[in-house]
């Protein structure tokens, strides 16, 4: 007879097994006793099993009552499911704290591919950990059932957290100020998938601003201004370069073809041109002016 109680030492709990005693049950664990093979019923009841998977073991010709599974009852050529340290969708975590997410796994159980394109197997799994949200970091671009967030501070002993900005799923909405939220539990947070982040990005740039990355600090873009804003007899500040003196004048119109001289004014042509109004402290010096205007 087969020692099934050697097969399945090695056996996840839970793994589905069949009985034509009890259905489809439930395996526990192996113990060293006489009935070494505990399951569990659909009742939630304990079964046990002898090493030959007997379960009247008063009768020497007594079958073996239990299977891999109702379609398949012979222990003959049985192997254990592979025992794989992650999943596809999985987030792993490096040593020195980068993070991935599992794309997929090879056969065995292990190889994984991760969206990065790195492909790890064998030892290097040891460099990997499931990502948790104690590997969250400070700036960390991160996603819930509802948001898109960029996060400052997470709170380990609550739900109250601080973000830099964030995205609402659901009002279709980015706000840009440092901003507390709750949601039910850390286990819905995770790290934002590519097209997650572009979304944000997307939304933030909509809203008029740019992340930095390296200070983190959401910084409001600039407008600039458009050459076609100016129109004839508008007042402007003038100069043909970097060093010269900004003059007053008069907008005449733009032209392509004056090579470097392009700001036609109603006395000559200049390189360098903006509006007079809001610039007025500029007349007169080599200042330069806001980069907003830098038009040239």
């Amino acid at each position: 007879m087969i020692n099934i109680a050697k097969l399945l030492k090695d056996a996840p709990k839970g793994m589905k097994l069949y009985s034509p005693l009890f259905g489809e049950v439930k395996f526990k664990y192996i113990n060293g006793s006489q009935f070494g093979i505990i399951v569990e019923d659909s009742a939630e009841c304990s079964r046990s099993f002898d090493k030959y998977g007997r379960y009247f073991t008063i009768y020497n010709n007594a079958e073996c009552l239990l299977f891999p599974s109702k379609e398949c009852r012979t222990w003959e050529n049985f192997e254990l499911p592979v025992k794989s340290k992650f999943k596809v969708g999985d987030w792993v975590v490096t040593d020195y704290g980068k993070v991935s997410q599992v794309v997929s796994v090879d056969k065995d159980g292990d190889g994984y591919t991760l969206d990065d394109g790195v492909y790890f197997s064998g030892s290097w799994c040891d460099m990997y950990h499931l990502w948790t949200i104690q590997d969250a970091k400070d700036g960390d671009i991160m996603a819930c059932s509802d948001w898109l967030f960029i996060l400052k501070q997470f709170n380990v002993k609550g739900n109250n957290h601080k973000t830099y900005c964030h995205y609402d799923l659901t009002l279709n909405r980015f706000k840009d100020d440092i901003d507390s939220y709750m949601v039910s539990g850390s286990d819905e947070y995770h790290p934002a998938t590519k097209e997650q982040r572009d979304l944000l990005f997307k939304k933030m740039k909509e809203a008029g601003y740019t992340w930095d990355e390296k200070k983190k600090v959401l910084k409001k873009i600039q407008p600039h201004y458009d050459i076609a804003n100016f129109k004839p007899f508008d007042k402007v500040l003038v100069r043909d370069a970097d060093d010269g003196k900004w003059r007053c004048n008069w907008f005449s119109h733009y032209s392509g073809d004056g090579g470097v001289y392009r700001f036609v004014t109603t006395k000559c042509r200049y390189a360098q041109c903006i509006p007079f109004e809001g610039n007025e402290h500029l007349l007169g010096t080599t200042d330069m002016c806001d980069k907003m205007y830098i038009n040239w």
